[in-house]
């Protein structure tokens, strides 16, 4: 009568300790799940003199923000639009243009995807300086990884309601081409009169 007594004692506690890790695993897979997502916010950089040399950062200024034939294409663009409601900027990221609705599945993900992205140029309208059109550049030698970016800097600026046109590198466009490229694209442009 003992052993029988001393198996349901046993029975009972192990069935109590069965109940108690069981309670622990979901609670152990929330602390995981919530590390993941403290680790994809990133952690704060300490940057006084404990962690770096503050007084001697690393960084220069750049020689130049566009390549030559960047350069000389956005010269022209800016030509056009002299005389016009717009404006050109180089080198936006897209998270300067686009918004991410804060109900969307995923959202910091979004952020994150705009975020690191470049746009190559974007043309404002005046005076609010309201993104109207994005232009992408092409090169000859642009490789598979930059055309997947691309491809969703696209579908990205297709969603928001955005129009982009692509224009060559590779190719002299003259300033009635570029006017007719940026009429194409439904933006009001004069003819363009080299003085």
């Amino acid at each position: 009568m003992a052993q029988a007594l001393a198996l349901i004692i046993i029975a009972i506690i192990l069935k109590l300790l069965w109940d108690y890790i069981r309670a622990q695993i979901p609670n152990q897979q929330q602390k995981t799940k919530q590390s993941k997502k403290n680790k994809r916010k990133g952690e704060v950089i300490d940057i006084s003199d404990a962690w770096i040399n503050a007084s001697s950062l690393p960084y220069g200024s750049r020689e130049f923000l566009l390549s030559n034939k960047e350069l000389a294409l956005y010269n022209e663009i800016e030509a056009v639009l002299a005389n016009s409601p717009y404006v050109i900027a180089p080198k936006i990221r897209m998270a300067e243009v686009l918004t991410v609705s804060p109900q969307a599945d995923h959202y910091q993900e979004y952020v994150a995807r705009i975020k690191e992205r470049v746009l190559d140029m974007v043309i404002l309208e005046k005076p609010a300086l309201k993104p109207v059109l994005v232009i992408h550049f092409e090169g000859m030698n642009d490789q598979r990884k930059k055309q997947i970016a691309d491809q969703f800097k696209e579908r990205a600026l297709k969603a928001a309601g955005l129009p982009s046109i692509t224009l060559s590198l590779n190719h002299d466009l003259d300033q009635h081409q570029i006017v007719k490229e940026l009429r194409n694209a439904g933006l009001h442009i004069k003819e363009f009169i080299s003085s």
